[in-house]
């Protein structure tokens, strides 16, 4: 995707193959070899990264991108803000899957309940920065043996290939028209809420301490996961992974 550009960038980087964009981002910046609001492109990576050290599939024909954004504070909510963009911006492209698409907190786009893309987000607070790695299996015609059950690209379950720039110059629109918002402090979470994959769901999450399980639901104003630990006992939850869930019981759960 060479000579890419778009408005809320001052620096665009394209590269044909890397470890991982996040990383290399992190380095440039840290090097001060880029400076401002600067995109990261590689058209593959080799050590794509997800959540907790997970690797990430990365070949030609996803969208493997890190942003970098300069002096900007950032909620607990950025990350589902960025899933919400990314979602948005899916949903105009495959008007007609629209509905197929939901968002699971706190990180990852899922299509047909499979996952289709994935966010990670990082910072470097002396240098002011924020950076937002996103990776979107669009044009992937396969997948390694141990990851198609739980993986799905825009390609297998549209059969249609997507103009990667198209979808990431109406990735990069979304973000740069809501953050003054969420600058300011202000997470519209209703849309979030809406495509919330977990909702209605028990959910076993994982944090630091240790495990929960609950009816998920949603999420609250401030980003965060509600879950129900027990009758009428609901608790918010600010980080964690999700490591499994599954449909209520019965019907009386979801009231």
């Amino acid at each position: 995707m060479q000579n890419f550009t778009h408005p809320l960038f001052d620096e665009v980087y394209h590269f044909s193959h890397l470890s991982s964009t996040m990383s290399k981002a992190e380095s440039m910046i840290r090097g001060q070899l880029a400076q401002g609001n600067a995109l990261f492109i590689a058209d593959r990576q080799s050590g794509g990264m997800g959540r907790r050290h997970a690797g990430w599939y990365s070949p030609d024909g996803g969208l493997w991108v890190t942003a970098a954004l300069y002096g900007m504070a950032v909620q607990s909510y950025f990350t589902l803000f960025i899933g919400v963009c990314i979602h948005k911006a899916l949903c105009r492209q495959f008007p007609s899957f629209a509905s197929h698409f939901s968002l699971k907190w706190p990180n990852d786009i899922f299509l047909d309940g499979k996952k289709v893309g994935g966010i990670l987000t990082t910072h470097q607070p002396n240098r002011r920065y924020h950076f937002v790695g996103m990776g979107i299996d669009t044009n992937v015609p396969t997948f390694p043996h141990h990851l198609s059950t739980i993986a799905t690209s825009t390609l297998l379950a549209t059969e249609t290939t997507v103009d990667n720039r198209v979808l990431l110059t109406a990735i990069c629109d979304e973000i740069a028209e809501g953050l003054p918002q969420i600058i300011e402090g202000v997470f519209t979470h209703n849309y979030f809420a809406k495509n919330c994959l977990l909702t209605g769901k028990t959910v076993i999450l994982d944090t630091d301490f240790e495990q929960f399980s609950g009816l998920c639901k949603g999420i609250n104003s401030r980003g965060a996961l509600m879950l129900e630990l027990a009758p009428g006992m609901i608790q918010p939850f600010y980080a964690g992974s999700v490591v499994s869930w599954e449909a209520a019981k019965n019907t009386e759960e979801l009231k």
